[in-house]
């Protein structure tokens, strides 16, 4: 060999790696799959980068597959709106949902618009809350009110009248004792009731606005009382809202 030239040494350097290649590929080696339940001969389909990619994600039966392709359509639908190229965040509408006016319920704050939503209605009976909004007993009754807003919506007008620093003046020239409190309206001759409005008298208003829906009124018993004494001085109920 030591009289070889070097163009034979490399001929047979060159001959003996390509019996070593050959012998690798003939026999491979079978791979470990990281996962137990999933075979590690996984057949590739057309369109896969790599087989890690089987392994990271098993392929769905067909009915699973819908159904998950569904969901997140749901999820886009809920999140998305579709339009000319493309969707358009719907954080927007949910804002607004969130701030809509309660229903069949006016807010009013000053004198002028008690007397153009209240005094000036020339047809329906007026339901009018006086509340505040830091006060427990009346957050514990608005769903009770809300909800008589919307038995008598096509006959009945609903007002609700906070207690402000801005406007407590309002308060106290209608005589509001107290918040909860309740007045109501007729067309025909004004100012006919006037009541507690916590949950525990607030069936005596229900009670008291369907006798004027109707149209009739019970006539009390000797010596009843109508009406407990009230204060001139603006009184907050202390029920609790969890009561």
């Amino acid at each position: 060999m030591t009289g070889s030239s070097p163009v034979l040494l490399i001929a047979l350097l060159a001959t003996t790696l390509g019996q070593c290649a050959n012998a690798f590929a003939s026999s491979p080696r079978p791979r470990t799959s990281l996962h137990t339940n999933i075979p590690s001969s996984i057949p590739r389909r057309a369109g896969d980068g790599t087989i890690l990619s089987a392994v990271a994600e098993p392929p769905f039966m067909p009915e699973e597959k819908e159904k998950k392709d569904k969901s997140n359509n749901d999820d886009i639908k809920d999140e998305w709106t579709e339009s000319n190229g493309g969707f358009i965040p719907n954080i927007l509408r949910r804002n607004t949902k969130q701030t809509e006016k309660k229903p069949n319920v006016i807010p009013v704050m000053t004198i002028q618009e008690f007397k153009d939503t209240v005094v000036d209605e020339p047809e329906k009976i007026v339901v009018v809350k006086y509340y505040a909004a830091w006060c427990g007993s009346c957050r514990a009754v608005a769903p009770r009110f809300a909800k008589l807003a919307s038995d008598y919506a096509s006959s009945v007008k609903f007002v609700e009248v906070p207690l402000t620093k801005e406007n407590a003046y309002l308060h106290e020239g209608l005589g509001v004792p107290s918040v909860p409190f309740c007045h109501i309206y007729h067309p025909a001759v004004g100012l006919v009731e006037e009541l507690k409005m916590n949950k525990k008298d607030f069936p005596v208003v229900k009670k008291a606005l369907k006798t004027y829906v109707q149209g009739s009124c019970e006539i009390p018993e000797e010596g009843a009382i109508l009406y407990e004494p009230m204060s001139t001085v603006t009184e907050v109920d202390n029920e609790s809202e969890f009561e």
